[in-house]
């Protein structure tokens, strides 16, 4: 993977177009494209070339707005399709790309009743936002029939990818805390995860290390210094779960979004305290680590020295604190899920997710993590 990373690296994007022939799908946002400053900076780039343009779609992708952007894309024959903007454009441009090379239905294949049968078209990334890590990923998550799917392929992994942080700094303090809180939470789940691999905690150390001490300065008095440390750890948080995936924060997060409308980052970390506790607990008997319950308890000592906590229970603590200081309701009750529904939540988990959490995570335990969270 190419990236650029750095305040004036969209200078790179004409070099990275290809000759004036080549046929580009933009892919954006609403009025983020034109807030963030992207529009002003990139369209005098595109000049050279034919561009078909696709937006309008839905914060959290749907497949058939993503098969509009397919027929755009292939009434156009395009080459490149180039995304510019936050999570959901990323991943929208992705299954666009994607798609657009295949012969089979849509829908099998997301359902996984069919297999992708090709690479699809590449796509260069230009978030701006700092936070989804989606830039750096071989994933793009789409809703069908408001069931949440993440699809993964290879070729869905842009390439190349420019992270400017110059296009972050229109971003509103909320916004910031939610994608900040979403990059922390990746970064963090990478770490304990069971396709945890040297490389993916050493991207997860090096995510942790921009991120923590510059998140709250990004949301309550942001400079360049911490836009340009939080689209850092952004980025390096992307390529640590593209690694990893994440784990049972992420697999309890989806009924938080759908239900109850949290946006995705603040979703997923109205459980990691709980998580911390809950897999720092481990044994031998509910873990779900080929590495054993010795393994997974080093790793949450070593994860706790990375985050400055005493302990499990100290750092779950802090995390609270932290959403609150960022803004953000740091526990399920007063995000807005009464009392009486948050174990409802324990039958919209996400099993896959589930299943790469080094705890093992039934029904009781899963009960028990979303109390503590309430």
């Amino acid at each position: 993977m190419t990236a650029v990373l750095g305040f004036g690296s969209l200078e790179k994007l004409p070099g990275m177009l290809g000759s004036p022939e080549t046929r580009i799908l933009l892919v954006t946002g609403g009025e983020s494209y034109e807030r963030s400053g992207a529009a002003a900076a990139i369209e005098p780039l595109l000049a050279d070339h034919p561009v078909t343009r696709f937006s309008g779609f839905s914060v959290n992708p749907k497949l058939e707005e993503a098969l509009e952007g397919v027929d755009r894309c292939r009434a156009a024959d395009v080459h490149t399709v180039l995304a510019v903007g936050g999570g959901s454009v990323m991943d929208t441009a992705k299954l666009v790309a994607l798609f657009s090379r295949q012969a089979g239905d849509p829908r099998a294949i997301v359902t996984g009743k069919a297999p992708v049968e090709r690479a699809g078209l590449p796509v260069i990334a230009v978030p701006t936002t700092a936070g989804s890590g989606s830039e750096a990923t071989q994933f793009a998550v789409v809703y069908v029939d408001k069931v949440k799917y993440t699809l993964t392929h290879d070729s869905l992994r842009p390439n190349p990818v420019i992270v400017d942080p110059g296009l972050t700094r229109s971003m509103p303090p909320r916004l910031s805390a939610v994608t900040g809180l979403d990059a922390l939470s990746q970064a963090i789940e990478s770490f304990w995860s069971v396709g945890a691999t040297e490389d993916s905690q050493a991207a997860a150390r090096k995510a942790l290390g921009f991120l923590l001490p510059h998140i709250e300065a990004a949301v309550q008095a942001p400079d360049d210094a911490s836009r340009e440390a939080m689209s850092r750890g952004a980025y390096w948080a992307g390529r640590a779960i593209d690694h990893s995936r994440t784990t049972g924060a992420h697999a309890l997060s989806y009924g938080m979004t759908t239900g109850y409308g949290i946006p995705h980052g603040h979703a997923v970390a109205l459980t990691i305290g709980p998580f911390i506790e809950f897999n720092a607990g481990v044994e031998d008997a509910d873990c779900n680590h080929p590495g054993g319950a010795a393994h997974v308890r080093a790793t949450m000592d070593a994860l706790l020295g990375l985050i400055g906590a005493r302990s499990a229970a100290d750092a779950h603590a802090q995390w609270i604190e932290r959403m609150e200081a960022l803004g953000l309701p740091g526990r399920l009750g007063s995000a807005g899920i009464p009392r009486d529904r948050v174990e409802a939540l324990a039958s919209g988990v996400n099993l896959e997710r589930a299943g790469n959490n080094p705890r093992r995570m039934d029904a009781d335990a899963t009960c028990k993590i979303l109390n503590a969270a309430a």
